[in-house]
C-alpha cells in the first residue's frame, strides 16, 4: 500500500508560512526583555524539573541557551 499521497500535491506559494512559524513582523527585543523571559523560563524549567518532567525542562534549557546567546549578541 503506497502511503505517498498523505502530503499535498500542490507546491507551497510565496509567502505561505509552516505553522510554527509567527505570524506578524519580527520584534527586536530589549535586552532587558530577554532577562526577563530568561527568568520566567528559568523558574518554568526548575518547576518541570521539581515534577520530574525532565524533557519539557531540557526544553526549556535549550530556549534559555539561545536566549542567552541573543542577550549577548545584543
Amino acid at each position: 500500500m503506497d502511503m505517498g499521497g498523505s502530503r499535498s500535491a500542490g507546491k507551497a506559494g510565496k509567502g505561505s508560512r509552516k505553522a510554527a512559524e509567527p505570524q506578524g513582523e519580527y520584534h527586536a527585543r530589549s535586552a532587558n526583555e530577554i532577562a526577563k523571559e530568561i527568568k520566567r523560563m528559568e523558574e518554568q524549567m526548575f518547576q518541570h524539573a521539581r515534577d520530574l518532567e525532565f524533557e519539557q525542562a531540557a526544553a526549556l534549557r535549550d530556549q534559555i541557551q539561545r536566549l542567552r546567546s541573543e542577550l549577548i549578541e545584543s
